[in-house]
């Protein structure tokens, strides 16, 4: 009998162990919580403003305190955050595998679905703390927006105010004889161009130094497919297509 006790208390002390053993959501299974709960008014952490910690429960600090001052504030929410659509339409909704981003703690992956019948994409950026569990740092979006400078320009004055003062490329170029609207992303390390009879928009990333600035463009393999290069101070240019060809740019006054 004492035997038997004995035997059972330890299988006891196991099971309780067993029990207070946190099991660690894997990223995508915290992007896959995260649309769940935004299915529910009560979780959705972009909507409620009774639970900071089912803010926290998603995101890092600096994301989460984003979100809180936008739940919390007059700011309204002008797309849904997870879809950066107003009103999604929904189907073939995937949630990829993540991918290491510049070390063990952080992983990248992207969220592919259809609106309307149009294939779309979400970019999720998630971090490891030092609790080993895995949070949103930042979401990203298709036309090179993502939500903290989206979030920062609507809540931050003195950050909308650099935003605002930095518009030098913003506006209309003539291409060659084709006319293309440039205007910066909200965390400018993008310039979205858009030109007339061409469907959607290429992004740019900029480059350069004290003489000139580039804007080059690069497809989803890393090949170079064109390049932007602008004197400082010119409002004229010169466009590089992928052989090299080049075009005269000139800015519409």
């Amino acid at each position: 009998m004492v035997l038997l006790a004995v035997c059972l208390m330890a299988f006891g002390s196991i099971t309780f162990a067993q029990k207070k053993k946190t099991i660690t959501a894997t990223p995508d299974a915290v992007v896959k919580n995260l649309y769940a709960a935004q299915k529910n008014e009560k979780t959705n952490p972009f909507v409620q403003i009774k639970s900071r910690a089912l803010v926290d429960k998603y995101f890092t600090k600096d994301l989460a305190d984003l979100v809180w001052k936008t739940n919390t504030s007059d700011t309204a929410w002008n797309v849904d955050p997870l879809y950066n659509s107003q009103d999604p339409q929904i189907t073939n909704f995937v949630v990829g595998k993540p991918k290491e981003d510049g070390g063990a703690d952080n992983v990248f992956l992207k969220v592919t679905f259809k609106s309307y019948g149009k294939a779309e994409s979400v970019g999720f950026n998630l971090r490891r703390e030092a609790n080993k569990t895995w949070k949103i740092d930042n979401i990203e979006y298709s036309d090179g927006e993502d939500l903290a400078s989206i979030l920062r320009y609507s809540t931050d004055e003195e950050y909308q105010k650099e935003y605002d003062a930095d518009q030098t490329f913003k506006g209309d170029y003539m291409v060659g004889t084709m006319m293309c609207d440039v205007a910066p992303t909200m965390n400018r390390m993008f310039y979205r161009v858009r030109c007339e009879g061409q469907e959607g928009f290429k992004l740019y990333s900029a480059d350069g130094d004290e003489k000139e600035t580039a804007f080059i463009h690069v497809d989803d393999k890393g090949n170079a497919k064109g390049k932007f290069v602008f004197r400082n101070g010119e409002n004229d240019g010169k466009y590089f297509d992928a052989s090299g060809k080049e075009v005269k740019v000139k800015r519409v006054q």
